[in-house]
């Protein structure tokens, strides 16, 4: 349902005037931008659908910080609306549904003893983290914590590095993407360092030029692009910016 458009949908001949929505964002969203965006458009549309007095409702889980969910956050909020984050521990360690979870095996042993009916015991969290983060990936912190961070699991402080480029120089020039605070001198040293990422609108391919023949080094060019994959032709034009030998092409 969450591809189905609300313009012009009448109830007689009312306009909604309440919507629910339910489970908006999942694996297949997170990994395809595109579906998100077509999401996030329909969310838009509906809400031009709605009657003047309308309220809306989104459950979902936070997989994405730029996903649908991340952005039916940031507008409820933007908007004056009221939205709650209720990841399954709350900020005291406590479970939050305590008719269904338990802290760790050894409560969830005490607690079921007595109990017959395995639809009705209590789940340990402490397990349900041992089987979700088996395969070695972060799953209990994503769809049960609702961290977003985690899907990635960032080296660097996101406030650390926040804080850094907001006091940034702009840089003076670009070419194909790559952004340049100085031009390329043949008769310098540089490094470029590297990361790839897939391409599809979340990770980003990125690289910086830094000069060695400057006291202090000094970084010359940086570039990123989360939509371009790292072996296109595209990035491999890119890399060859400066070179100082003629290039094939």
């Amino acid at each position: 349902m969450a591809l189905t458009p609300m313009r012009g949908r009448l109830y007689q001949e009312h306009r909604p005037d309440l919507i629910l929505r339910y489970d908006l964002e999942n694996a297949v969203t997170a990994d395809s931008p595109a579906l998100t965006e077509k999401i996030i458009r329909l969310l838009d549309e509906a809400k031009g659908g709605m009657a003047g007095h309308g309220v809306s409702l989104t459950l979902g889980n936070l997989i994405l910080e730029a996903g649908v969910m991340g952005y039916v956050r940031k507008a409820v909020n933007g908007s004056g609306g009221r939205g709650r984050f209720i990841p399954v521990v709350n900020r005291q360690g406590d479970p939050a549904w305590p008719d269904k979870y338990v802290k760790t095996d050894a409560d969830a042993a005490a607690v079921n003893a007595d109990i017959a009916d395995p639809g009705k015991r209590k789940i340990s969290l402490e397990g349900k983290r041992r089987e979700l983060n088996a395969g070695g990936r972060r799953v209990y912190e994503v769809e049960m914590l609702l961290d977003p961070v985690a899907a990635g699991s960032p080296f660097f402080d996101r406030a650390t590095i926040e804080r850094l480029i907001a006091q940034c120089a702009q840089p003076s020039g670009e070419k194909a993407g790559l952004h340049l605070w100085q031009e390329y001198n043949p008769s310098h040293r540089y490094a470029i360092g590297a990361d790839t990422g897939k391409g599809n609108g979340n990770d980003h391919s990125a690289s910086v030029l830094i000069d060695f023949s400057t006291m202090l080094a000094r970084e010359s060019g940086s570039y990123a692009n989360n939509l371009i994959p790292a072996d296109s032709q595209r990035s491999s034009r890119n890399a060859g910016l400066f070179s100082s030998s003629p290039r094939e092409e």
